[in-house]
């Protein structure tokens, strides 16, 4: 699914379904099939006038339908596209010498590895109950024997 942005409606401003497809760079009967699923039109004569802001809402609606948001121990996984806790509850914690941290784990669905960007000051917080392993530790570990 495609993700447009809805700033580019101008609320004060009418489009035709031509307009519209134009502005997106989309054919005209995918804006039809969106007057189909609840874009709202001025009413029933043609040629078919849409408010802007009715646009732009519909667009911002359409997007935050799509939204899986996070919760504590999860990590969204691109290919099943969906937020998974990772395989086993075990995260590997990656620290960058610049202190920013990644975290990495394996998808238990399609086991692929799955990250995360994470700050290393709320990473308590949004682990919830998984097991964290700490690989620069490993690292160092390795490095001495």
């Amino acid at each position: 699914m495609a993700n447009y942005n809805p700033r580019l409606a101008k609320i004060n401003r009418s489009y035709l379904v031509e307009e519209i497809a134009e502005l997106y760079e989309v054919h005209k009967n995918t804006v039809n099939n969106w007057l189909k699923e609840g874009l709202k039109d001025c009413g029933a004569g043609f040629p078919r006038l849409i408010l802007g802001q009715e646009l732009r809402e519909f667009l911002e609606n359409r997007r935050r339908k799509n939204k899986r948001p996070c919760k504590p121990g999860e990590i969204y996984c691109v290919c099943c596209r969906m937020p998974v806790s990772p395989l086993n509850n075990k995260i590997y914690l990656d620290v960058s010498e610049s202190g920013r941290a990644s975290i990495s784990g394996q998808c238990p669905c399609c086991l692929n590895k799955i990250f995360r960007k994470v700050s290393l000051s709320n990473i308590e917080n949004w682990r919830g109950d998984l097991e964290l392993i700490n690989t620069q530790s490993q690292k160092r570990l390795s490095k001495l024997a």
